[in-house]
C-alpha cells in the first residue's frame, strides 16, 4: 500500500512528482519525493479539473487495451490511484526522452491528512507563484466512437508538441514549442472546457509568470491564446454563432490575470465575481481565493497576533477605545477544513468591515469630527459611508450563498436565526488575523 513520503519539517517544503519518460502506450511510472522551498527546486505547476474537461472525455480510454482497468498509475513502484481527467494529463504531459518534476495536488497533497491538507493549502499561493511554470489542462477534442481511439491519441502526441514540452523544459530546445494557431471551432470549445468554471482555477491562472495551455497535443503560449481570444471577439468571428454569456467564464479568467496586480485582486471583488464557480468542497469558495488576493493571506495553525481584530471589535462593541490601532491591508484568513461555515462566514464578513472602516476621505472625515467634536483618531472607525455599507451587507450575502446554505442549517442546528448582524456584533471566537 503506498504512503507518502514526509514533507520536511521545520521549513515550508512541498512533495515533487517527476514523470519518468517512456511512450504514450506505456503505463505512466513516477517517484514522489519531498523538498524544501529553501533549495529553489524547478518544478511545473499543474492547473486542471479533477472531473472530466468535457463530459465525452469522460469516456476516453487510458490504457491500450482495456479501458476498464482501473485508473492508476505505479507511483514509488506501487499502484496509486489518479482520477481520469489528471491520468489524460499525464500521459500528454510524457516525454519520450526527458523526466519532468511537476505538482499536482492530488497527488502530492496527502488528501487523506486533513492537517497537511490544511497546511499546503495555505502554501498554494507560494507553489504557483514559485513554479518555474504553470500548464494549464483544458482537454481533449472529440473522438469518434472507436476501438482505436487509444492509438489515435498516442499517434498524435507522437506528432504533437506536448511530447517535446519536458526536453523545451530541461533547456534541451531552444525554447518551449508551439502548436499552430487553433481553428474558430477550436477556440470555440476550447471556452466551453469545464476548467474555467472551477473556483482553484482563478488563482492557478492569477499567479504564475508563465503560463502554457495544452489541449490534447497541442501546446500554446498563453499571451498567443489572448491574443487569439480577443482578436475572434472583435472580429466576430466566435460571437456570431453564440451568445457572449457561452465565453463568460474564460473571459473572466483572462481578465483577472490582466488585472492580476491592481486593486482588482480584492479578497471582496474576488469573492463577488468567482464565488460562484465550482467545488467539491464548499469551504474552497473562500479559501481558494485567498492566494491570489492581494489584501489578505492564508495562513496555517499558529499566527502571531491571530485575536487581534476579536479584541479590537470587543472594544467597539463594548464602547471602549480600543488600545491599539490596526492597519489595513494586513489580514490573514486561517484555512482550516475543520471549520464551521458560519464561522468562515462571520470572518470573511468582520474582514470586509475591518478593510472598509477607513474609506471616507480626509474632508469627509474632518467634517465629521467638527460636527461631533471628536478627536480624528476615535472618529476615523465609525466613519462608515452607505456606500461602504451597501458593499459589505452584498459581501456578506454572496459568501453565504457560496457556502450553499450550510450558514444558515448550521445555525438553525444551534437554535439561533440568520439576522442582520453588524461586524460590531460579530466578536465571536474566531481566529484570523489584522
Amino acid at each position: 500500500m503506498f504512503s507518502h513520503p514526509p514533507l520536511i519539517t521545520g521549513v515550508d517544503s512541498i512533495r515533487l512528482l517527476t514523470v519518468a519518460p517512456g511512450d504514450f502506450l506505456s503505463p505512466l511510472r513516477c517517484t514522489l519525493t519531498s523538498v524544501a522551498f529553501s533549495d529553489k527546486p524547478k518544478y511545473v505547476a499543474l492547473s486542471y479539473t479533477w472531473g472530466s474537461s468535457y463530459p465525452e472525455n469522460a469516456a476516453l480510454p487510458v490504457y491500450q487495451n482495456d479501458s476498464s482497468e482501473p485508473i492508476s498509475l505505479m507511483l514509488d513502484d506501487e499502484p496509486f490511484y489518479v482520477a481520469h481527467n489528471l491520468h489524460l494529463f499525464l500521459l500528454h504531459l510524457r516525454s519520450a526522452t526527458h523526466a519532468i518534476s511537476v505538482w499536482a495536488d492530488a497527488i502530492c497533497i496527502n488528501q487523506a491528512d486533513i492537517l497537511e491538507r490544511n497546511q499546503q493549502v495555505a502554501l498554494m499561493s507560494f507553489i504557483y507563484t514559485r513554479a518555474s511554470r504553470v500548464v494549464v489542462w483544458l482537454g481533449t477534442k472529440e473522438y469518434p466512437s472507436t476501438n482505436d481511439v487509444f492509438r489515435l491519441m498516442s499517434l498524435e502526441w507522437r506528432s504533437g508538441q506536448t511530447v517535446h514540452f519536458a526536453a523545451g523544459f530541461a533547456g534541451q530546445g531552444k525554447r518551449i514549442r508551439s502548436s499552430p494557431k487553433p481553428t474558430k471551432g477550436v477556440l470555440a470549445r476550447l471556452a466551453k472546457s469545464g476548467y474555467w468554471t472551477r473556483v482553484w482555477i482563478v488563482q492557478e491562472m492569477c499567479l504564475p509568470r508563465l503560463l502554457t495551455l495544452f489541449y490534447g497535443s497541442d501546446v500554446w503560449d498563453y499571451e498567443d491564446f489572448r491574443r487569439w481570444i480577443l482578436e475572434a471577439e472583435i472580429g466576430g468571428q466566435i460571437l456570431s454563432h453564440h451568445t457572449s454569456d457561452f465565453f463568460e467564464p474564460m473571459k473572466r479568467l483572462l481578465q483577472a490575470r490582466k488585472n492580476r496586480h491592481s486593486d482588482f485582486m480584492s479578497l471582496e471583488n474576488l469573492i463577488e465575481r468567482f464565488a460562484a464557480n465550482q467545488c467539491s468542497e464548499l469551504r474552497d469558495r473562500v479559501y481558494g481565493l485567498l492566494g491570489c488576493a492581494h489584501d489578505v493571506s492564508p495562513y496555517f495553525g499558529n499566527n502571531e497576533g491571530m485575536d487581534a481584530l476579536d479584541n479590537y471589535i470587543a472594544s467597539l462593541s463594548a464602547g471602549d477605545k480600543p488600545p491599539y490601532e490596526l492597519r489595513r491591508g494586513t489580514g490573514c484568513v486561517e484555512v482550516d477544513y475543520t471549520r464551521s461555515y458560519f464561522d468562515i462566514w462571520s470572518s470573511v464578513v468582520k474582514f470586509v468591515f475591518f478593510q472598509a472602516r477607513d474609506k471616507g476621505s480626509r474632508y469627509q472625515l474632518d467634517m465629521c469630527c467638527r460636527k461631533t467634536q471628536q478627536p480624528i483618531e476615535e472618529q476615523q472607525i465609525y466613519l462608515l459611508g452607505t456606500e461602504r455599507q451597501r458593499s459589505i451587507v452584498r459581501t456578506a450575502c454572496v459568501v453565504q450563498h457560496a457556502l450553499g446554505q450550510q450558514v444558515e442549517e448550521e445555525l438553525a442546528t444551534s437554535g439561533q436565526h440568520m439576522v442582520t448582524r453588524t461586524p460590531l456584533s460579530m466578536h465571536t471566537d474566531q481566529t484570523d488575523s489584522f
